[in-house]
């Protein structure tokens, strides 16, 4: 009867054997638990990379600021820079001599013309001088005025134009208050200005220092036509507070047609 359940017998233990293999070839799954943990070291790792990334960033930024702010072994010798000096400004004015009255000069407005005509004895013509807000030349003499000493280098004043002519002077009167003399003073329009288009004349004169009565050593005659700015009369004024005439002994240079 044995020999009938050795078959069964042999089943069973091919069964067991091949479960035993099974199981050795197939990899065990790692329990939930161990999944969390593998996770919170990962995480645990890479922030710590990343901590250690920072710090070593910061540390070479630190050493790159303090090598470019350590002083130059040498630097002890080296020259101290200084400010840039200031570039001047353009000069507003120039200085305009009239040589032919009697060395005059004036501070001239750059924006301003200015021009001489010598004397002309055939004519009777004394030099003269002319400082315009307008372009000025040459002009011939005797001209279509009724005397060549009224001829002047404008034919017609613009709107807002300045015309100054200026002439040697004379003999001075008690009446002259040299604190005042170079005070331009309103006066008649005359038929020379009002010729050219101007619509008023005002008169200043330059003094001298003589006693008992001063001499009159140069005539300012404006004419202005309308519209004339108050900016205007003022450059005219302070160009009449700067003439003076050159001594003797002093150079100067002739004053040229000029036009800027």
């Amino acid at each position: 009867m044995q020999p009938e359940h050795q078959p069964e017998h042999k089943d069973e233990t091919a069964e067991r054997e091949l479960r035993v293999l099974l199981e050795r070839g197939t990899p065990r799954l790692a329990t939930p638990d161990g999944l969390l943990h593998q996770v919170r070291e990962r995480v645990v790792r890479r922030r710590r990379l990343k901590a250690a990334g920072v710090a070593g960033s910061a540390a070479v930024a630190l050493t790159l600021a303090g090598v470019l702010l350590l002083p130059a072994p040498d630097d002890s010798h080296q020259p101290v820079l200084t400010a840039r000096p200031p570039v001047p400004a353009a000069p507003t004015a120039n200085t305009v001599a009239f040589p032919e009255l009697d060395g005059l000069t004036i501070q001239v407005p750059r924006r301003w013309n200015t021009l001489t005509m010598p004397v002309d004895p055939q004519l009777d013509i004394q030099p003269q001088g002319f400082i315009a807000t307008q372009r000025i030349a040459p002009f011939p003499r005797p001209c279509r005025a009724e005397y060549a000493n009224d001829c002047l280098p404008v034919e017609r004043l613009g709107p807002k134009d300045v015309l100054i002519t200026v002439t040697t002077g004379g003999p001075g009167k008690d009446r002259l208050d040299r604190r005042a003399s170079r005070t331009l003073k309103p006066m008649g329009v005359d038929d020379n200005c009002a010729a050219i288009g101007g619509v008023t004349t005002r008169a200043a004169d330059l003094l001298s220092d003589s006693q008992p009565h001063p001499l009159v050593l140069s005539a300012f005659r404006v004419c202005a036509a309308a519209g004339t700015t108050a900016e205007t009369w003022a450059e005219v004024q302070k160009m009449i507070d700067s003439a003076h005439r050159l001594g003797p002994a002093d150079t100067y240079a002739p004053s040229t047609p000029t036009g800027r």
